[in-house]
């Protein structure tokens, strides 16, 4: 990539990613492909579908793509008034209970197939949150379309996010990746199309391969890390492997600090996490838990290497989900994200090994429990 001419915008809250989306799909020429994995048909719901529609009468190629689980009780509406725009919408995987969305759903079969197919692929979701604009704009991080990410003023909750607009940037990848989830590509397709992201900032996971290689990747960085490791992250269920390299890093010496939140909107997330606390305590992790809203951003800093996506660091983001993640390129970009970590930090409470009993208590067992039963799903 060329940095005289790549920019990267880190974006920390909903209120600044919905304006520079509006701009940019108002300047909009030939196309924009939108996927998102919760769309909330409230009032920013209604402003996105205004955008699209807006898009659209001027003669641009407007896809949507939402995720099954992220569709909400009205969105059968919001999907036919777009249609009737000529914005074309698409559903990953409807519940197999909801119906009146199977005609949008990406899998084009008979209804018996089709039931069979939203059975076994219940578990399989589209968490990716990417906007796709002329070629030349990518919108990326872990914003949906939901009022709970705007900020109090327009109606929101606070949560707190973070996205990144990158723009001339190379977008092929990605939007490879967004048809062969519009076209629910065969696996021989996506696996010739993802030879092109492995070697991509764009950490996709849509085949076997990228997955094992973007885990290995992880793993060997954080094994190798020479100065600090530092994670935000909204849910937080390590696997074992990635538990041990987080504590051994500690044990070498090494800073590593991870904000989590201390709500959640999985009421049990918080007490699953903490789950987790002891053994990484005792090997010397600094642990921070987030206070002044939901933490719902997905970050990592390991050195020289800066992360910003949708992937949380639980089972469900590594086995099951879609997710992708952006490597940033510019130092202007990697200065931004760190100095929001060290400012996130004056903003939580840091966790200590002795108050673990004290103040987690009865939290700990069931959040023990519910990783026993809920694992696979968590």
């Amino acid at each position: 990539m060329d940095e005289k001419q790549l920019q990267e915008n880190v974006l920390y809250d909903a209120d600044t990613y919905f304006d520079a989306l509006r701009k940019c799909a108002e300047q909009a020429r030939f196309q924009i492909d939108m996927e998102v994995y919760i769309y909330e048909s409230k009032q920013l719901g209604k402003n996105v579908a205004d955008a699209l529609q807006e898009a659209a009468k001027r003669g641009v190629t407007v896809r949507l793509l939402v995720d099954g689980v992220g569709a909400d009780r009205h969105f059968n509406s919001v999907a036919e008034r777009l249609q009737a725009h000529n914005v074309e919408v698409r559903i990953h995987h409807p519940l197999p209970w909801h119906t009146e969305l199977w005609r949008y759903s990406v899998i084009q079969t008979n209804l018996a197939n089709k039931l069979l197919h939203l059975l076994l692929s219940i578990n399989r979701r589209n968490h990716r949150k990417t906007i796709l604009i002329d070629h030349q704009h990518l919108f990326l991080g872990s914003i949906n379309v939901s009022n709970n990410h705007l900020t109090s003023t327009r109606g929101g909750a606070n949560w707190r996010d973070t996205a990144i607009h990158v723009s001339n940037a190379e977008l092929r990848p990605m939007e490879h990746a967004f048809d062969a989830s519009w076209n629910h590509a065969k696996r021989n397709t996506r696996r010739l199309i993802a030879e092109q992201a492995v070697n991509s900032p764009f950490l996709l996971n849509y085949t076997r391969k990228l997955r094992k290689h973007h885990d290995a990747e992880l793993l060997k960085r954080i094994r190798s890390a020479s100065e600090h490791i530092l994670i935000t992250n909204a849910y937080f269920v390590p696997e074992k492997r990635l538990l041990k390299a987080l504590q051994n890093s500690a044990k070498r010496g090494l800073r590593v600090t991870i904000i989590l939140p201390a709500r959640s909107d999985v009421f049990f997330m918080p007490w699953v996490s903490a789950y987790f606390y002891r053994a990484l305590l005792s090997a010397g992790v600094q642990i921070f838990e987030y206070t002044p809203s939901m933490l719902h951003a997905k970050t990592m800093i390991i050195d020289d290497w800066y992360t910003i996506g949708s992937s949380n660091l639980n089972h469900r983001s590594f086995r099951h989900d879609l997710e992708v993640d952006y490597v940033l390129q510019t130092e202007e970009a990697k200065r931004s994200l760190r100095g929001a970590f060290e400012r996130d930090l004056e903003h939580t409470e840091e966790q200590k090994l002795h108050d673990l009993v004290v103040k987690k208590g009865w939290r700990l067992w069931l959040g023990a429990l519910i990783l026993t039963l809920l694992g696979p799903w968590l």
